[in-house]
C-alpha cells in the first residue's frame, strides 16, 4: 500500500485588516488580509473517506467536509459565529470543534454531517484545545474558569469534570495533547517567564513536571507511537528572539533526551508517522526523517502544521496557490493533488 501525505502550511488568511497570531509561539498562524479564501485546519476522518477543514470565505470562518477526492462540498456550521480547529471522533460520527462567540471561545460537537449541534462547554468562560481521548468517550481541553488557563478532563457529553492541571501550583497550563495508548496527557505548564511542561498520568491519577530546559522556549509537539517518548523543538529565546530550531526526542522511563537534528530554519510542527518514522514541517518544507539512522528527505515545499492520520497514513496539508488550498502528496513527493480549488463554494 502506498503511503499519502496531506501537509498543511499554516499561514493562512483572514478578513481583519491586521495580523492575528493564534496559540503559542511555536505555533504562529497568521491571518492578513490579502487573500479571498483560506482553508485550512483539516483532519481526515478515520475511514478515510471525508475531510473537515475550516475556510475563511464569504466573510466568515466555517467549516467543511469534502470527500477524499476533492468533490461533495458540504458547509457544516454559518457565519453566525467563527468556527475552528474541526477534529473527527476515534469512530468518526462526531466533529469536535471550537466555536467563538464575539469573545467568548465554546467546545462544541456536531454529527459527521453536520446535525446535532451542541454547546457541551456552556459556559460564561471560554473554554478551547480540546483533544479526543483514543476511546472516544472522554474530552481534554483548557478553560479559563479560574482566570488562569487550566486542563480539564470531560465526558464527551461535556459532564464528569476533572482538573489535571499540576495541583500543587497556580500557573498556567494549556495546549494538551493526549498519548496513543491514551495513558498520559502533555499540557503546557507556564510560571512566567519559565515555561515547564507537565506530564499527566491518568492510569495513576498523578502529574510530574517535565524540566526540559530554560535557555530556550520549548515546544512539545507529539508522542511515539508506542507512547514511551515526547519529541519536542526549541524555537525562540525566552525574550522572543529567533532561534534556529532543534529537534529532540525524550524518553518517559529514562528522563533523557537526545538531539535528532539540529538548526532547522523555524519548525512549525512534528507529527509520528510509525515508530521508526517522523514527519517534519521546518524550513519552508516538508521532511520525512528516519529515526533509525537520523536521515531526512524533504518531499514538498511548505511551511506550517503537519495533521496526520495514522490508520490511513496520510497527512493534510493546506498550500498557497492564489487562495490556500488543502492538498495531497505521496510521501516521495508524487502524486499532489489539490483538493480544494480556488474560488470553489
Amino acid at each position: 500500500m502506498s503511503k499519502w501525505i496531506f501537509f498543511l502550511c499554516f499561514l493562512s488568511v483572514s478578513y481583519l485588516s491586521y495580523g492575528q497570531f493564534l496559540k503559542d509561539p511555536g505555533h504562529r498562524h497568521l491571518y492578513t488580509s490579502k487573500q479571498l479564501f483560506a482553508n485550512v485546519s483539516p483532519d481526515l476522518s478515520p475511514d478515510g473517506e471525508t475531510i473537515v477543514f475550516e475556510s475563511i470565505r464569504y466573510g466568515g470562518r466555517c467549516l467543511y467536509t469534502i470527500n477524499k477526492n476533492g468533490k461533495d462540498l458540504k458547509q457544516l456550521t454559518d457565519t453566525n459565529y467563527s468556527s475552528t480547529y474541526p477534529v473527527f471522533s476515534p469512530d468518526g460520527n462526531k466533529i469536535l470543534f471550537v466555536a467563538s462567540f464575539k469573545k467568548l471561545q465554546q467546545i462544541c460537537t456536531m454529527n459527521r454531517d453536520g446535525s446535532d449541534l451542541a454547546n457541551i462547554s456552556n459556559t460564561p468562560y471560554s473554554e478551547l484545545d480540546p483533544v479526543w481521548l483514543p476511546d472516544g468517550k472522554r474530552i481534554v481541553f483548557t478553560s479559563l474558569k479560574e482566570g488562569k488557563m487550566q486542563v480539564y478532563l470531560m465526558n464527551a457529553d461535556g459532564s464528569n469534570r476533572i482538573k489535571l492541571s499540576y495541583r500543587q501550583y497556580n500557573y498556567d497550563n494549556n495546549m494538551p495533547i493526549v498519548s496513543p495508548d491514551g495513558k498520559y496527557v502533555l499540557f503546557n505548564t507556564i510560571n512566567y517567564p519559565k515555561r515547564n511542561h507537565t506530564l499527566f498520568n491518568l492510569k495513576s491519577d498523578s502529574g510530574e513536571l517535565l524540566n526540559l530546559g530554560q535557555e530556550h522556549y520549548y515546544v512539545v509537539d507529539c508522542f511515539s507511537a508506542d507512547s514511551r517518548s515526547i519529541f519536542y523543538h526549541t524555537s525562540t529565546l525566552p525574550g522572543g528572539e529567533y532561534y534556529a530550531g532543534d529537534l529532540f526526542i525524550y524518553d518517559i522511563a529514562s528522563k533523557t533526551s537526545q538531539r535528532i537534528k539540529k538548526n532547522y530554519d523555524f519548525i512549525s510542527d512534528v507529527v509520528t508517522i510509525s515508530q521508526d518514522t517522523i514527519a517534519l514541517a521546518a524550513e519552508g518544507g516538508i521532511f520525512i526523517i528516519n529515526l533509525a539512522n537520523r536521515k531526512s528527505k524533504r518531499i514538498a515545499d511548505c511551511e506550517g502544521k503537519v495533521v496526520y492520520n495514522l490508520p490511513n497514513k496520510r497527512i493534510l496539508f493546506d498550500l498557497l496557490e492564489g487562495d490556500r488550498n488543502i492538498c495531497i502528496i505521496n510521501t516521495d513527493g508524487t502524486g499532489f493533488k489539490n483538493l480544494t480549488k480556488p474560488n470553489s463554494k
